[in-house]
């Protein structure tokens, strides 16, 4: 959920500053994560072994990439675990 809101508040502030106006904004995070740890078993570890964050936007087919870009670079969240875990970013226009 960190993650979402982070992403999602970093894509709107950028959007904000280039005064592009954003029809449609989704962020889904999903994690990999083995609870064997978090249930106290020895040896495996605690927390995500990997995330993926979907980002669903719809505004001009220009500014899409763009904007996502800049957010991936910006978006602290994001940032700060990427130093622990790989996280794979995709991106598309939604429904």
């Amino acid at each position: 959920a960190a993650v979402a809101a982070s992403f999602d508040a970093t894509i709107r502030e950028i959007a904000r500053e280039r005064s592009i106006a954003i029809g449609r904004l989704a962020v889904i995070v999903t994690g990999d994560v083995d609870v064997r740890g978090a249930r106290g078993e020895r040896g495996v570890m605690v927390g995500f072994q990997s995330m993926r964050v979907e980002v669903q936007l719809r505004l001009g087919p220009d500014d899409t990439d763009s904007l996502i870009a800049a957010a991936e670079g910006r978006c602290v969240m994001l940032q700060t675990l990427r130093g622990a875990l790989p996280i794979e970013l995709v991106s598309g226009m939604g429904d």
